[in-house]
């Protein structure tokens, strides 16, 4: 994505963008899979911002290793990526999936899919954190969020 490109996007009627960063933390961005260049999503979010175009992104937290070092790094990448909303999700361990898998070999699923588990409300505990834990961590990462563009619409 480039100004062209995104100028016309803008010219033809594109308001809105959320982007799907998961992790401000480079091990955690490793454990998923994503490769992220933090330099080229800070300049593609300022763009859009430039354009007038509203950015948002998620990220996900609790993965069956994850430090709170790496929940922190991430609720701060929210923040500084000068994004217009972030979502916050607890990762959940879906059947067939990698995740699943590796949830199961740390031994953190033991009577399999939980009823009722939700990215927002997760019944899943993790090698670090209890799911109690990581729904707390998730309010928290919302809370500092929202203060910090609250702060930063009333002293631009």
């Amino acid at each position: 994505m480039d100004d062209e490109v995104l100028s016309w996007m803008v010219k033809s009627g594109y308001y809105r963008t959320t982007f799907g960063l998961e992790s401000g933390s480079k091990e955690t961005q490793n454990y998923i899979r994503k490769k992220l260049n933090p330099d080229k999503v800070r300049e593609v979010i300022n763009l859009c911002n430039k354009l007038g175009v509203w950015t948002n992104a998620t990220f996900v937290i609790g993965f069956p290793n994850e430090q709170i070092d790496s929940i922190r790094a991430t609720m701060r990448a929210s923040i500084d990526y000068g994004l217009d909303y972030s979502n916050f999700f607890i990762a959940q361990p879906y059947e067939g999936t990698d995740l699943y898998q590796d949830f199961k070999r740390e031994g953190l699923i033991n009577d399999g899919i939980q009823e009722g588990s939700s990215t927002m409300y997760s019944k899943y505990s993790t090698n670090y954190f209890t799911n109690e834990e990581l729904t707390r961590l998730r309010d928290e990462a919302y809370r500092q969020f929202i203060k910090h563009r609250i702060l930063s619409t009333l002293n631009p």
